[in-house]
């Protein structure tokens, strides 16, 4: 009697072991920030041994298959959390970010300058949602930006340098 219960759950037990059996979320690198400048991209992955990586490309789907190459993985950019736009097109970007690279609502687009190679993103990201809470700063999702920039034609959000959220900055 015993048997008959538990021979089905072994069985179901099997068939719902998931990708991580198959190895499939160990073969893709998890895209944590993007430096878009122009066409220069530079990525941060959530591995810890993972440096930025630098990539040149005409857009988006170029960069993120680029850096595929590189590394040796797919890239997955689902989990994004913030992109930072120096010279860029902020709509066509965030067009192409929502659509393409198919972004988080949540992934925080901000404007910024400098070099944010060494900079740690998760840091970036914890400035920028407390100046948010202080009220220093516009909410900056990219739904919020995007939607701006399509009704208003100019956006605000936060504007990010080497020591951190400084101010709003205005995108057209």
């Amino acid at each position: 009697m015993k048997l008959k219960m538990i021979l089905p759950m072994i069985c179901t037990l099997c068939l719902v072991t998931g990708c991580e059996s198959s190895g499939k979320v160990h073969d893709k690198a998890y895209l944590r920030s993007a430096v878009i400048d122009g066409d220069s991209f530079t990525m941060t992955f959530f591995e810890d041994d993972q440096k930025p990586l630098k990539v040149a490309a005409d857009g988006l789907l170029q960069a993120r298959n680029e850096a595929g190459l590189i590394l040796g993985k797919e890239i997955f950019t689902g989990y994004t959390e913030l992109v930072i736009l120096e010279n860029a097109d902020s709509r066509a970007v965030m067009e192409s970010l929502l659509k393409d690279w198919k972004v988080s609502p949540n992934c925080m687009t901000v404007s910024g300058k400098g070099d944010f190679s060494d900079a740690d993103p998760e840091k970036l990201e914890g400035e920028i949602r407390l100046a948010i809470k202080q009220g220093k700063v516009p909410e900056c999702d990219i739904i919020t930006v995007l939607s701006q920039l399509l009704t208003e034609k100019t956006a605000y959000t936060a504007y990010l340098t080497q020591e951190g959220c400084q101010s709003t900055a205005t995108l057209r």
